[in-house]
């Protein structure tokens, strides 16, 4: 007959039961006393979540998109009180964020040359465009807070915040595209072969990391602020964060549009982002964000 053991051995069990007298204990006492803090002095931690969005309109009939814009960040923060309403306030947070551009029915024609130097007119149509930014920077605010005084109270944040870029990068993707090459020299239109760049291609997608400027950007959060016990409080808030300068400044212009001709056997599309283009209506990346905010204080 087999025998089978216990999931837990008695010493298991026992340890579990300590550990588990240890952390009532602990919640007791804690209860009855006070935590360590320092007058005037205040830490704390938030997570913000919300859209995050460029602000400028774009050439070739592009438009900013929200189906793909979000926005997600986790902050810490510390907090000088100078009265019992007014604060200063420094913190360092982490941020991830996408925003996305793009159109329907999507055509041009542009001037090329193939492989043997023979002048023709490019052209493309895609039924949809769409290109992704994905940013990943490093925040910091220097911000100042009023609040009201009670046990549930008013609060207001504002100030000014800098961004360092950790890592940005753009996909690029075009879906049901038809590309061909007239050459009016012999009055001839190809639509393939597919190496050449001629053809119809079901997805046509790239991705490239791009170095964008850092973002300085004015900030404000208002909400109420919860007492939970001695000296914690809990933010429940609305912020806005608007962008002041262009991130793509010194971003180098390379070609007429967001889809060229390469005269390279393999590789003869070459996709570029519409903030790398050259076109008369300039670009620019001046991003905004909205959303809600928790924050633990001590």
């Amino acid at each position: 007959m087999k025998v089978t053991k216990p999931l837990y051995s008695p010493s298991v069990k026992h340890l579990l039961l300590l550990v588990a007298g240890m952390l009532l204990s602990s919640s007791i006492s804690a209860q009855n006393k006070k935590p360590y803090y320092v007058k005037n002095h205040q830490l704390g931690m938030g997570l913000g979540i919300g859209s995050y969005k460029n602000t400028t309109t774009l050439p070739f009939g592009l438009n900013n998109h929200t189906n793909a814009s979000f926005n997600v960040e986790l902050d810490y923060q510390y907090r000088f009180s100078y009265s019992k309403k007014w604060k200063l306030g420094i913190a360092v947070g982490y941020q991830q964020a996408k925003f996305s551009v793009g159109r329907d029915h999507i055509a041009s024609n542009t001037d090329a040359v193939d492989f043997e130097g023979d002048p023709f007119v490019f052209k493309y149509f895609a039924k949809t465009y769409e290109e992704t930014w994905s940013i990943n920077q490093l925040n910091i605010p220097l911000t100042i807070e009023y609040s009201t005084l009670g046990v549930t109270a008013f609060y207001f944040r504002t100030g000014i915040q800098y961004s360092v870029q950790l890592k940005n990068k753009v996909d690029l993707q075009y879906n049901n595209l038809q590309t061909s090459g007239y050459f009016p020299q012999w009055d001839v239109e190809l639509t393939e072969p597919q190496f050449a760049g001629f053809g119809h291609f079901e997805l046509l997608s790239s991705s490239e990391e791009i170095k964008l400027d850092d973002r300085w950007a004015w900030i404000a959060e208002v909400g109420l602020k919860q007492r939970i016990d001695f000296n914690q409080y809990l933010y429940f808030g609305f912020y806005f964060d608007i962008g002041l300068n262009d991130q793509i400044k010194n971003l180098p212009e390379l070609k007429n549009d967001v889809l060229n001709y390469n005269p390279e056997p393999g590789n003869a599309l070459q996709t570029i982002s519409v903030f790398q283009t050259n076109a008369k209506e300039k670009t620019i990346i001046r991003t905004y964000s909205i959303g809600l905010k928790i924050r633990y204080a001590l």
